[in-house]
């Protein structure tokens, strides 16, 4: 339930398009009402990032494209929807709303803190029954009702990973930037905000001196995490 992984798949198959030909590709985008400048845009943007993870660091050296990118343990996480929700929650924080739903049924209202939003017709969350009470949003705006579009579902963990978490011992919950409250153990919430502030320190290193070995170990485990709390909620 992303927008942003419905794009990711427009992209997948315009690339496989344009493995076959530059021609079939431009069919494609025809056949799909879709704007091929758009994607030579995206390829070039593509190719600026990594060009910008191989300077900081984030790129083995050997690696010399996005294609050999691709095959390298860079790459492993690149079917887990779970990790990539949890990325896109990093670029869209703190736009975040709270799906609160209705007990015994399937309806729900939707808030970024006393804001009441609703899916703009356009997301694909849009009528949907959703899985999950949290989602990041990219674009907010107001015609009839305040309206959101470009969303993604999230989970709970990923939310740990930003804003000033305050862990609520005795209640067993934490809140988090004075409004996201989330129902779990102590010791949960704890753990993540020390891997909060372990990483942060571990990418300064990683893009200051091109040292910081632990980062790998700790995105690792953070990603670990995410896939384990994935299968708890199947």
């Amino acid at each position: 339930s992303s927008d942003f992984l419905t794009s990711c798949k427009v992209w997948d198959a315009y690339i496989a398009a344009m493995n076959i030909s530059p021609s079939n590709a431009r069919n494609f985008c025809t056949k799909n009402f879709l704007n091929r400048t758009a994607f030579i845009e995206i390829g070039e943007c593509r190719k600026q990032f990594f060009t910008l993870l191989s300077s900081i660091g984030f790129v083995d050296r050997s690696i010399k494209t996005l294609d050999d990118m691709a095959l390298s343990s860079c790459n492993k996480n690149n079917s887990k929807e779970e990790i990539i929700n949890a990325a896109i929650c990093a670029g869209l924080y703190p736009n975040v709303a709270h799906v609160a739903k209705q007990p015994g049924d399937s309806s729900f209202t939707l808030y970024n803190r006393n804001e009441r939003l609703w899916f703009h017709k356009s997301s694909t969350n849009f009528n949907k029954i959703l899985s999950t009470e949290w989602i990041v949003y990219q674009e907010k705006f107001a015609t009839s009702k305040t309206f959101v579009s470009a969303t993604s579902v999230i989970q709970p963990f990923s939310l740990l990973l930003f804003g000033h978490s305050d862990v609520k011992h005795l209640e067993r919950k934490v809140v988090i930037d004075g409004w996201i409250e989330l129902n779990m153990a102590a010791q949960v919430a704890v753990m993540f905000r020390e891997l909060k502030h372990a990483l942060a320190r571990s990418i300064e290193d990683r893009m200051e001196a091109n040292v910081g070995a632990e980062v790998d170990v700790i995105i690792d485990g953070i990603c670990r995490l995410l896939s384990i709390e994935a299968r708890e909620k199947e």
